[in-house]
């Protein structure tokens, strides 16, 4: 998150990867859930609106089946601002 402040997004990048690839390694799913949910926060940021809803329909889908019903609703409020029509 902080290689996003600085614009760094090749470090972003290669970051959120090695974290994502950990938490499924390790089998920590909520930490997988979330960090898909954070990286989609970033590459809207970024302006990559395609990227950051796929990563956002994954972090939406393990929210679910862990029913972790805060952070489904956090996933909610990301794709409303985001203007998604899919946003619940």
């Amino acid at each position: 998150m902080a290689t996003a402040k600085r614009s760094n997004w090749e470090s972003v990048d290669s970051n959120m990867q090695k974290s994502l690839s950990s938490a499924q390694t390790l089998g920590y799913r909520p930490d997988l859930a979330v960090s898909h949910f954070r990286y989609a926060e970033l590459l809207r940021d970024r302006g990559d609106l395609a990227q950051a809803s796929r990563q956002l329909d994954q972090a939406a889908e393990l929210f679910a089946e862990m029913e972790m019903t805060w952070w489904m609703k956090q996933a909610g409020n990301l794709r409303a601002e985001s203007g998604s029509p899919d946003a619940t």
